[in-house]
Order: C-alpha cells, then sequence, then structure tokens
C-alpha cells in the first residue's frame, strides 16, 4: 500500500471526516428541497399555481371530459331517437 493510500485511509476512518463526506453528499438535496419549498411559498403569496397544482388540475380535467363525453348521446343515436336521417 502506499503512503497516499494508507493517509487516504486513516482521514476517511476518522469520524469527524466521515460526518463531513455525509453533510457534503447530503447538501445538494437538502438545498434542492429547501429551493423547491421556497418557490411554493413565492407562488402562493403571488396567487400562483404550482407545478403539482396545475398537474392535479389537468389530471381533473381529463377525467371531466371522459365523464363528459360517456354522457353526452354520440350523433348516431340522435339521428335515430328523432327519427330523422
Amino acid at each position: 500500500m502506499s503512503k497516499w493510500e494508507t493517509r487516504v485511509l486513516r482521514l476517511m476512518s476518522d469520524p469527524r471526516i466521515a460526518a463531513v463526506m455525509v453533510k457534503a453528499i447530503t447538501l445538494p438535496g437538502k438545498l434542492g428541497a429547501a429551493w423547491d419549498e421556497q418557490l411554493v411559498r413565492f407562488a402562493r403569496r403571488m396567487n400562483l399555481a404550482t407545478r403539482d397544482e396545475v398537474a392535479r388540475l389537468e389530471k381533473i380535467v381529463g377525467e371531466l371530459k371522459r365523464e363528459l363525453s360517456d354522457l353526452e348521446p354520440s350523433p348516431a343515436s340522435e339521428t335515430v331517437e328523432t327519427g330523422e336521417e
């Protein structure tokens, strides 16, 4: 084992260094979550819809359109009911 490898292993076995490494690895995720939370707060203050809210509304609109198309009579059935062709 080289001198460099020995030093690296010694550093990595130090609990303080391991704790710093864990913090460094998890920091981007924490920053991203905090950023997203701030964006949601800003959107609420400005009365804007968030991506999640828009996605939910799009899903609901799609479901309502499908329900409405199921309830609307087809053009062929309207002709039969009125006796017109």
